[in-house]
Parts: structure tokens; C-alpha cells; sequence
């Protein structure tokens, strides 16, 4: 099947026969990975062995994986907390060896340097002791430079999210005390990349009462995005920005929770627009994702068709947006694409359900899907990671032949002028109405014509143009 590249011109509202004529076909393209193994992830409870979760996965330069949860065995070999996989999903026993934790682990960050900051409900990591936060070196031994506070561990306490900024510090979120003794419990600091001291300079407060952040993203010019839940007997903070000192950026529109609700997970993408994916009992909007303008104000472009009552619904988890514009999103019935308007992509056909904590796009397109107890695979019930291939990923840029054809008048009357890209050589040329009956053909056409159009009904066509290098043009266009 030739590769299909399609230019728009003519009308801008057309019939529905003529958009099957004149679009190109999007393959069902998503499939599992048979060069990777399904990852299981199991914990012992009481003694026999269930599901476990896999929280979080970064990829290393050299193509192998990290990944930490609760489990306490990976493909059977016993991990502790961390382990690493090689490229096809096989457990690397020497490193997981290393890297054990005495408690959960639920988020990573990948230095460009190699070094791994690990966050989560642990008191010791690779041997040493460190409360809830480490960082170990390429090798997977305790990098012994980065020293946060290490108080003692208590109940509630435990890191959510790490996350690295752009000069190497780290912002550190979750219930814990970084900062030293006798210090009140802090829910988001920065860290030296350094030494991992708490630095002085920036100091959050909670806005609200028992709000409890979850989530937080880095936007461009150093200030954050954060997202979190509250009670239902109190307003919490939902959303809001933080300025890079960690104080709260009035100018930004807050979300509020009035009743029950929770923010999971947050895109933001290159135009500033915020991606926000939870449960939503208040505010207008979707139930359960939502786009924000840069300003706070809701994105009512964006039209989510999953509601309480429609489409089986369930709350988000996590969400990934893709070089090429499409946002990856894990809600209850499991993984779904959807496109930039927030439509469901039907090219995605992957029917991974499960409890879906964690994607990451590779940047040759594969996309790794973490959690715990997912399904769609024929490996047993405790899959907690597997790796998707699909087509639709990637930034798409325009052919050579694209961008170098060009047809105009447009509306036409009598004949249709025609420049071709004469590197890519031209094979065929092809007029199809809206019912994709070829009306007019040339057969090795010159890249400069006419293509006659008398005797014509007006209407709607579609104009085919096939190139040698497999490239085929298309474009829409009225004939008067």
C-alpha cells in the first residue's frame, strides 16, 4: 500500500462521500511488541505470589530499562523495589541486585548523566539508608554525594514524583520531611542536583487546606504546574501554578475541588496548553479530562467524549502526549488514543486494560505501558509492562512531492493547471468525483499541464497525484 500525504484545498466543508474519497486510509496499526517480553510483576501475599505494580519506567541511553514499584519479583527473579530490563524485557539480575529497596518504589528521573533519582516509600536503597529519596549512579550503586535529610520514616510519608530541572535540581513531591530536624512535613521542595540539600530559595505552602499534591509539570520558563485532590468536606486545590520560587501565581485561573475529586496526571504541550486528567465533581468541563488554555481557562475546543453516563467512563490515571500532537490516556477500561480535539483515534486498536499507571513514548515511536494486572496480552494475569508498536506516533513531515505540487484555480471551470515535483516523477494523475469514480487519468504526465475539466457536472472532486517514490498527493478541491 503506497503511503498516502494529503493537501487540503477547496472548500472547507465537505460531503461525507467525498471525505472517504479524498482521505487517506488510517491503518489499525497498534500491536504488541514481539521483540519484547510482557514484564510480570509479582508480590508475595501471604506467601503466594499476586499481581504487583509497576509505578514508573525510564529508558536508559543504552536502550535498557529501570523500573520500581512494589513488586518483589520480575520474571520470576527476585527485585526488590527496582530492577532493570535489557531491551527485549529480560531482567538484568546483577543490576536488580544492587538496586534493592526495602519499600516501594513510585517515581524515577533519568539524569543525562545516567544517574537515577529514585523517590517512593523506602528506608534504604542499594544497601544504605535513605528515606524515601536516593540517587544511584550508572552502575546502580548509591551515588554517595547526594545526601538528602534522612529522617525516620512514618506512616503517611513517602515521595509521589520526582522530577529534574533544567540546571539538575530536583523537585521532589509528596508527605515527607527533606529539609532537617524539627522541621514542619513539607508536600513539594527543590533539592540541590548537587548535594540533595533542601534549597532556601524555594518555599511552597499549601493553598488550601488538606489540599494533597499529586502531580506537578515544568513549564518552559521555570514555573510549574500542579495538580492534586481534597476532601469532600473541604475546598482543596485542583490546579494551579506555581511561580519557580514555589509560591502560587495569582494571575493563573485555579481549579477549586468542591466535593470529592482528584487530579492524576498532567500534559502540557508546545503551545503552553494544560492537559488534565482526574475525576472532576465540579467546575465546567469534562469529568475526567479536561484542556486549559496557559491562563487557566478552560480549552472549550476540547471535547472529551467519556462522561459518568456515556462511554462507560472512568477516572484517568495517566496521560502522554506524542511528538505528532495525539495524547495517550489511561482511564478505567484501559488505554485509548485520542486526537488533538480530543475525539477518540480509532487507529489505535490496543486493547491493554488493566490498571495503567505509566506510559512512555521511546522516540523511535514504541510505547511502553506500565501498571499492575494489565490485560490484552496472552501472558498471565500479573503483566505489569509491555511495549506497543503503532504507526501514529511520530511527527510526520511533509513529502518533498507535497509540498511541491500545487493546482490551481480553485474553484475551476474549464481546466485545472497542474505543477508537479519532477525529482519525485510523476507516475499518474487522477480526477475522482465524490463517489471516487476516476473521471479524468494521465499517465505520465508532464510536471507542467492542463487537466481539461469540460463536460463536468459541478461538485466536489478529489485530485490524485502518484509519484514514482511512492509518494501520493491529494487534494480536494470545487469544480463550478
Amino acid at each position: 500500500m503506497l503511503p498516502v500525504h494529503t493537501l487540503f484545498v477547496g472548500y472547507a466543508a465537505v460531503g461525507a462521500a467525498m471525505l472517504l474519497v479524498c482521505l487517506p486510509a488510517r491503518a489499525q496499526t497498534t500491536q504488541l511488541d514481539p521483540a519484547f517480553r510482557p514484564v510480570q510483576a509479582t508480590m508475595l501475599q501471604n506467601g503466594v505470589p499476586v499481581p504487583a505494580t509497576i509505578q514508573d519506567v525510564v529508558r536508559q541511553a543504552d536502550g535498557r530499562y529501570v523500573i520500581g514499584g512494589n513488586f518483589t519479583a520480575i520474571n520470576g527473579v527476585a527485585a526488590s523495589g527496582l530492577a532493570r530490563l535489557e531491551a527485549d524485557g529480560t531482567v538484568d539480575v546483577a543490576f536488580t541486585n544492587t538496586v534493592r529497596t526495602d519499600g516501594p518504589v513510585t517515581s524515577l528521573a533519568l539524569q543525562p548523566d545516567g544517574r537515577l533519582v529514585v523517590g517512593g516509600s523506602f528506608t534504604t536503597l542499594a544497601g544504605s539508608a535513605r528515606t524515601y529519596l536516593g540517587r544511584l549512579e550508572p552502575s546502580g550503586v548509591l551515588d554517595a554525594s547526594f545526601v538528602p535529610y534522612t529522617p525516620p520514616a512514618y506512616a503517611a510519608g513517602g515521595v509521589s514524583k520526582v522530577l529534574l530541572q533544567p540546571d539538575g535540581n530536583v523537585l521532589v513531591l509528596g508527605r515527607f520531611n527533606l529539609r532537617g530536624a524539627g522541621q514542619p512535613e513539607q508536600y513539594l521542595v527543590r533539592l540541590s542536583g548537587s548535594t540533595g540539600q533542601d534549597d532556601p530559595g524555594f518555599r511552597f505552602a499549601l493553598p488550601t487546606p488538606d489540599t494533597s499534591p499529586r502531580t506537578i509539570r515544568l513549564q518552559p520558563d521555570g514555573h510549574m504546574v500542579l495538580g492534586g485532590n481534597g476532601p469532600s468536606y473541604r475546598q482543596a486545590l485542583l490546579l494551579g501554578r506555581l511561580r519557580p520560587d514555589g509560591t502560587l501565581d495569582g494571575s493563573f485561573s485555579a481549579l477549586e475541588s468542591t466535593f470529592t475529586s482528584e487530579l492524576n496526571a498532567l500534559e502540557l504541550d508546545a503551545s503552553g496548553r494544560i492537559y488534565a486528567g482526574g475525576m472532576f465533581q465540579n467546575g465546567n468541563g469534562n469529568p475526567f479530562l479536561r484542556r486549559y488554555l496557559p491562563s487557566g481557562a478552560l480549552d472549550p475546543a476540547f471535547l472529551y467524549p467519556r462522561t459518568f453516563t456515556v462511554q462507560n467512563a472512568g477516572t484517568v490515571r495517566a496521560l502522554a502526549l506524542q511528538p505528532n500532537g495525539r495524547l495517550l490516556v489511561a482511564q478505567a477500561n484501559g488505554a485509548e488514543r485520542l486526537l488533538p480535539n480530543g475525539s477518540f483515534d480509532t487507529s489505535f486498536t490496543a486493547t491493554i486494560g488493566g490498571t495503567i499507571q505509566r506510559f512512555l513514548v521511546q522516540p523511535d515511536g514504541a510505547i511502553l505501558v506500565a501498571g499492575a494486572a494489565l490485560t490484552g496480552t496472552t501472558a498471565p494475569s500479573a503483566v505489569g509492562l509491555v511495549r506497543l508498536l503503532d504507526a501514529n506516533v511520530l511527527r510526520v513531515q511533509p513529502s518533498v512531492a507535497e509540498a511541491r505540487t500545487a493546482a490551481w484555480p480553485v474553484p475551476a471551470h474549464e481546466v485545472l493547471w497542474l505543477e508537479l515535483d519532477a525529482s519525485s516523477r510523476p507516475r499518474r494523475v487522477q480526477l475522482l468525483d465524490a463517489l471516487g469514480r476516476t473521471v479524468r487519468t494521465l499517465e505520465q504526465p508532464a510536471t507542467s499541464l492542463q487537466l481539461p475539466l469540460a463536460g463536468l457536472p459541478a461538485g466536489l472532486y478529489c485530485l490524485q497525484v502518484e509519484y514514482a517514490g511512492a509518494d501520493r498527493v491529494m487534494r480536494r478541491l470545487v469544480l463550478e
